[in-house]
């Protein structure tokens, strides 16, 4: 029975994520992570989406994330074969996801045994957790993916000396330090779970030149641009939202979260819940401490765990790596693990039929709701919740930026320039051409100003798409920029652009977006 429900939980997984995949249009973090990709079709390189961004090497190369372009390149490749669409580039994320799961059933297998192993896949795969952000066109899950690939060699060199799995896991490795800034956090782990295992005994002789292959293409990518890294250049505490101080009960917040059933995790204020996760969750720890104080033999899988889920989160704290919002690349996959680990503890006395029940529990996500800004408190199932109101919903566009590319594609002339406050990157796509930008610009007033003149002069029209709310992240133009509200920082230009499209006299036409 265990098998078939867990199947049957995977494919759940597998195909609820494709449900109104396409109907939405890119938003802005994904016009900044997929729009590199599509660049890399025409110019071979990840050309910066952007008007111009604030950071260093952005300016100097004109590249986005040049010392990490690895899911570039890959989204590329698949999009090369497939097609460049919302759909195809997410996807690639599910596809991610789904080796993401993969991977994690080798890591467990390994650790624990094929039970374990198959309860702890079907919980990452079928959770709304994880379909909250393998739906995105973002890098997550393929970070992921690589460094769970890595772990899991790792694991299959220790237990076969010499075997295929010792040259393809420093191979993973390096793939997981390209492939995005916060697959460095893959070091400390990696490195735990080498001494851990066995250290050089993890390697073999006869797969030097894989070493030798994978270190000199890193090499090469780091000698270039070893100074885009965050590691090697001041990070001002006023860009950080969370603040530069280490913040434990930060992390323990966003563990919560990701055991109860909720419809968006992080970068926003959240709903409280008490989940049958956390109980699975809380419970996987006890069950394995105790097994790790009655059994030493069992003290190797509570510790390479516990490297797994702790060390990132300490490397997150450092003033230089400060990624906090995106901790569940590395949490989640150690938190299926210990939820499995309490279900298996719940019915180890009992038949496997139950253990099945159990899972199914743990998939609908049972919760009781402790208040929230858009659910009454109560009991909820939480799969069915997001299901009904992400999945099935009508499709949002919250930018309305198929309405602003219909716009531009109506009204606006050759001679015209486009202005957006939010997302210049994903206006340009879809309206087919360049469009200057507010997001991350250290652009100046006197920049749009100077601009609204020239167009004048040239007899065309400055278009201003603006979706700025109340606050929007806009940057000063110092060498190490702080964040500031955006209609402070261009004060002039709004004061400025005040036309209507009714009115065909207005040099620049303020079009508001929400």
């Amino acid at each position: 029975m265990l098998p078939v429900v867990c199947a049957l939980g995977m494919v759940l997984g597998l195909a609820l994520p494709f449900i109104h995949l396409s109907a939405e249009p890119f938003w802005v973090d994904e016009s900044i992570a997929v729009l590199p990709a599509q660049a890399i079709h025409e110019h071979g390189t990840p050309k910066n989406p952007f008007d111009l961004d604030f950071m260093p090497w952005q300016l100097k190369y004109e590249l986005w994330d040049p010392a990490t372009p690895l899911y570039r390149y890959a989204v590329a490749a698949f999009t090369w074969v497939v097609g460049f669409s919302e759909a195809s580039t997410r996807t690639f994320s599910i596809l991610m996801g789904a080796l993401s799961a993969l991977a994690l059933y080798g890591v467990v297998r390994n650790l624990f045994d094929a039970r374990m192993a198959l309860v702890s896949a079907t919980l990452f795969l079928a959770s709304s957790t994880m379909m909250i952000f393998e739906r995105e066109a973002r890098h997550f899950t393929f970070v992921m993916a690589c460094g769970t690939a890595t772990l899991h060699y790792m694991l299959a060199a220790a237990r076969s000396p010499g075997s295929w799995a010792a040259g393809l896991w420093p191979v993973f490795l390096v793939a997981t330090l390209l492939s995005q800034t916060l697959g460095y956090m893959i070091l400390p782990v990696a490195g735990a779970w080498f001494l851990l295992l066995g250290g050089f005994r993890l390697l073999a002789w006869r797969y030097w030149p894989l070493y030798v292959g994978a270190a000199a293409m890193y090499g090469a990518v780091l000698a270039a641009f070893w100074d885009t890294l965050p590691f090697f250049h001041p990070v001002d505490c006023a860009n950080r939202f969370s603040g530069c101080q280490p913040m434990p009960e930060f992390y323990l917040k966003v563990l919560v979260e990701f055991l109860a059933p909720m419809q968006r995790l992080l970068g926003e204020r959240s709903w409280q819940a008490i989940s049958l996760g956390h109980l699975a969750f809380v419970s996987g720890v006890v069950f394995l401490v105790v097994e790790a104080v009655r059994e030493p033999s069992r003290r190797r899988p509570l510790l390479l765990l516990g490297a797994w889920l702790l060390l990132p989160l300490l490397l997150l704290t450092l003033r230089e790596v400060k990624f906090p919002r995106y901790l569940f690349i590395w949490a989640w996959p150690v938190c299926a693990v210990l939820m499995a680990a309490g279900a298996v503890w719940w019915t180890r006395r009992r038949s496997e039929g139950a253990l099945a029940l159990v899972v199914v529990a743990l998939i609908a996500a049972p919760a009781v709701w402790l208040g929230g800004k858009r659910m009454d408190p109560g009991p909820a199932l939480g799969l069915v919740h997001y299901v009904r109101n992400e999945l099935l919903a009508p499709p949002r566009d919250d930018f309305r930026m198929q309405t602003q590319a219909g716009i531009v594609e109506r009204v606006v002339r050759d001679r015209d320039v486009i202005v957006a406050s939010f997302d210049d990157a994903g206006l340009g796509y879809y309206a087919g051409r360049f469009v200057h930008g507010f997001l991350n610009s250290k652009h100046d007033d006197a920049y749009f100003l100077d601009l609204v003149e020239k167009t004048r002069a040239q007899g065309g029209r400055v278009y201003y798409f603006d979706a700025l709310r109340a606050w929007n992240f806009c940057l000063t133009a110092d060498a190490e920029p702080t964040r500031i509200d955006c209609r402070e920082k261009y004060e002039r230009f709004h004061a400025t652009c005040t036309g209507s499209l009714a009115d065909r006299t207005a040099t620049c036409v303020r079009v508001p977006v929400l």
